[in-house]
């Protein structure tokens, strides 16, 4: 069988062109002959940052007590924020003022001293039963003329009143100072003693009643 040459050229020329397609693939693939293969790719593993802390909310402390150290002694205290702070008084407002009438003038009354079961001498218990009677709504009255709940006030209250012949409150007085007297504590007092009512007796006189500020 006789082959021709130009099928043969061809026959050739599709061998040398596969093979170079196939060193071509191997080459890319593997690398040249005998040489080593090519070093695969490391891939890093990165840990994910962590996400930042949330900003914790800021808040008021309250009722926070002092801890205690190993000696027994309390730490420093936590002001409570939300506790109302007691107000900043002045000399003014502590100084004492007096309000009210002028107890000094007399009450003229003519009354009948010669009738049997006439008027008598009135004696400081019956002032002291009808007075007391009272305390709790006068307490009252000195306690809704401080500042605030907190706020200290020292000093003194001092009542004054005239007790009429007839038994009748004849003029009220109040002392105390100016911080109270400027919410009003005279005209409270004054409309629960002008209320007062005692037995008749020989002579008007003034009775006094101091209230210690605590």
């Amino acid at each position: 069988m006789v082959i021709s040459d130009s099928i043969m050229k061809g026959f050739v020329l599709g061998i040398c062109t596969a093979s170079a397609v196939w060193l071509t693939v191997w080459t890319l693939k593997f690398g040249f002959p005998g040489s080593e293969p090519p070093p695969a790719a490391v891939t890093e593993s990165v840990a994910a940052a962590p996400a930042p802390a949330a900003p914790k909310p800021r808040g008021r402390r309250r009722g926070v007590r002092p801890a205690a150290k190993a000696g027994g002694l309390p730490d420093e205290a936590v002001v409570d924020e939300d506790e109302p702070q007691p107000i900043e008084l002045s000399r003014a407002d502590l100084a004492s003022v007096a309000r009210g009438d002028d107890l000094s003038a007399l009450d003229v009354v003519q009354m009948d001293m010669t009738a049997e079961g006439g008027p008598r001498e009135l004696e400081q218990e019956d002032i002291d039963l009808r007075f007391r009677a009272k305390q709790d709504q006068i307490l009252a009255c000195i306690s809704k003329a401080r500042p605030d709940d907190v706020t200290y006030v020292p000093g003194r209250v001092t009542i004054a009143f005239r007790i009429g012949r007839t038994g009748d409150v004849k003029g009220v007085r109040v002392e105390a100072p100016a911080i109270l007297q400027k919410n009003d504590l005279h005209g409270c007092v004054r409309q629960i003693v002008t209320r007062l009512k005692f037995p008749p007796s020989t002579g008007s006189q003034v009775v006094t009643y101091p209230f210690q500020l605590s």
